[in-house]
């Protein structure tokens, strides 16, 4: 099959076709040899029953072995007729004279117009010269080959195209590039607000439910707090509008007054209180998957961070002061955050709402992520096993064995570049179908006969 399709010049399909065709002409010669020997042996047994031999004499016994020798050698004697029969021509198959597309085999309809008609782009000639307009613009956009877009895998013979002034644009490498990532943002916005609907919506106040039955029921012990912990709510922003409310009121007092009021104080250490209960899943449910993941790989987001805080580290030490939440702050900067790209994350600015929609962007991400990795590692296990066993799976296995559930740091952003290479190929060739259906055509190299 390597050999066929480098003789294809790397078509694997076309190869394929070559070979089925080669199979037909062959079964159809097999087939025509068989009957010529059938009927030639047909007309021997018939001689050889007009020769039957007289009962006679010594004499009468040889002179028929002769003649039936002579008749013998006569009959063995090729004739025109014979060397007619046994050998092939032109005419024998009325299915070579019928107009065939090299693709699907198809003929064409009478009266066939646009894309089902059939025509030559080509210099390839006999069975392989023709092809149906729709079935070319198929094998365009969806060959791996990018040359095939170009020009015939046969004869290598570029094709003549005829283009409107606008198809450039839909191959253009930025465009696809572009294309792809709104469709994976839509996509991630798509499957985050799904996600948080679900969670919000009907399982965690089913699980809250399921805990009030179980209490009523007298119910006690890990199973209840399981079950009541399934059902906590997300945690309020009341302390964003505290936090925002004591940096404006510090701003009152001067531009270089360090920010150290007591109403500032309160609000910081009461939004860490409020913070790491919920990101440690304490006074959150694990349904809501954006704390599930926070809690997982051990990350906080800036848009929870409070005070002068950096970070899980900072949040999650063994203590945390209120001189360490204050920081060297002021009322007209914030000393560290101002040199940070997320600045205007900071819980000083971003309002509950916010964080809502980033949370939310978040849990599509993590599904997204996963889903795709899943997708990917399926789909190389069962190309090739073994070799994505021991240099795929096996690696990732000790890396989850090492580093646990911190792994997902890294399998969240693979499967989401992943996802997006796919959405990338995908679009590029919804685009080539596009470009051969509306913005340019393929013209013929030579009038059909007849």
């Amino acid at each position: 099959m390597a050999e066929d399709a480098n003789a294809a010049g790397g078509s694997v399909l076309v190869a394929e076709v070559l070979r089925q065709r080669a199979v037909r002409e062959r079964a159809r010669w097999e087939e025509f040899n068989r009957r010529a020997r059938e009927e030639e042996e047909e007309g021997a047994e018939r001689g050889r029953t007009r020769r039957a031999p007289a009962r006679g004499g010594d004499n009468g016994d040889d002179d028929s072995r002769a003649a039936g020798a002579r008749n013998d050698e006569v009959d063995e004697t090729p004739t025109a007729a014979t060397v007619a029969r046994t050998e092939p021509t032109d005419g024998d198959d009325d299915d070579d004279d019928e107009p065939m597309c090299r693709i699907c085999f198809g003929g064409e309809e009478d009266d066939a117009k646009g894309a089902d008609r059939l025509f030559a782009p080509c210099q390839c000639r006999g069975s392989q010269g023709l092809v149906h307009v729709r079935c070319l613009n198929q094998w365009r956009a969806r060959s791996r080959n990018n040359a095939s877009y170009f020009e015939c895998n046969t004869c290598h013979y570029r094709y003549h195209l005829e283009r409107a002034a606008w198809a450039g644009r839909l191959e253009d490498p930025r465009v696809l590039a572009a294309t792809s990532g709104c469709v994976v943002l839509f996509a991630v916005l798509s499957v985050g607000v799904v996600v948080r609907l679900t969670a919000t919506r009907a399982l965690v106040p089913l699980f809250a439910r399921l805990a009030a039955l179980a209490e009523r029921a007298g119910v006690t012990g890990a199973t209840l707090n399981a079950v009541a912990n399934l059902g906590t709510p997300r945690p309020s922003h009341g302390w964003r509008d505290s936090v925002r409310a004591a940096y404006a009121a510090c701003g009152t007092a001067g531009a270089n007054t360090k920010c150290d009021s007591r109403a500032l104080r309160v609000a910081l250490r009461e939004a860490h209180r409020v913070v790491t209960r919920s990101i440690a899943l304490v006074d959150a449910s694990p349904l809501h998957l954006e704390f599930a993941f926070y809690r997982v790989v051990e990350w906080l987001p800036p848009w929870w961070c409070v005070g002068a805080l950096d970070g899980w580290n900072d949040h999650f030490r063994a203590r945390v002061t209120v001189d360490q939440l204050v920081g060297e702050s002021s009322s007209a900067d914030v000393g560290s955050w101002r040199g940070r790209w997320w600045w205007w994350l900071s819980p000083r600015h971003c309002a509950g709402d916010v964080a809502d929609a980033l949370d939310t962007v978040v849990a599509g991400l993590v599904v997204l992520g996963f889903a795709a990795f899943g997708w990917n590692l399926g789909t190389r296990l069962r190309g090739n096993f073994r070799f994505n066993f021991e240099h795929l799976l096996l690696p990732l296995a000790m890396m989850v064995s090492s580093h646990g559930a911190r792994t997902a740091r890294l399998i969240v952003p693979l499967g989401v570049v992943g996802g997006y290479y796919e959405v990338y190929r995908a679009v590029r060739v919804w685009s080539k179908e596009l470009l051969t259906r509306f913005g340019e055509r393929v013209l013929e190299v030579r009038p059909r006969p007849g």
